[in-house]
């Protein structure tokens, strides 16, 4: 199984990681990682707004960054960070021989 989350909005759900980790879930969760909660400033578009400087650094995810590896690892799940898309295959391909959960942070 393959969980696709954004690094925004894995925020809401961290929690899941530890399930993974206590059930022994085979799930291979990868992280696009952008360091922003970029689908609220889709929001702001959307109705026509333009987000100041305030809105923008409430929204950002890079003041302290966040290490989606060690959260991850901190939660008892295997954890690699990608900066690639080969690097994210290889990855996926070894996670795959897991029957343990596995998370990969895609750098995007």
């Amino acid at each position: 199984m393959i969980s696709l989350q954004a690094d925004g909005s894995a925020m809401y759900s961290l929690q899941s990681l530890w399930t993974q980790a206590r059930e022994r879930l085979p799930v291979t969760t990868i992280i696009l990682n952008n360091s922003r909660y970029n689908i609220l400033i889709g929001e702001y578009k959307d109705v026509g707004a333009i987000p100041g400087r305030t809105a923008m650094n409430m929204l950002d995810l890079g003041d302290p960054a966040l290490s989606w590896v060690h959260l991850a690892q901190g939660m008892g799940v295997e954890a690699a960070r990608a900066t690639s898309m080969d690097e994210c295959a290889d990855l996926m391909a070894t996670s795959f021989e897991s029957t343990q959960p596995f998370l990969i942070e895609l750098m995007v």
